[in-house]
């Protein structure tokens, strides 16, 4: 019982590590503070 949940545990650990990179990489949005019109930032 004890060797099938440790099967258990380390296969759902492999699916869980398998699936983070499905979606590829990610783009990330420019900062809210940064004005893509005049190219400049905004100081606070």
């Amino acid at each position: 019982m004890k060797k099938r949940l440790t099967l258990a545990l380390i296969a759902l650990s492999a699916l869980t590590l398998s699936a983070c990179g499905l979606r590829g990489d990610l783009d990330r949005p420019p900062p809210a503070w940064f004005n893509l019109a005049g190219e400049t930032a905004v100081t606070l």
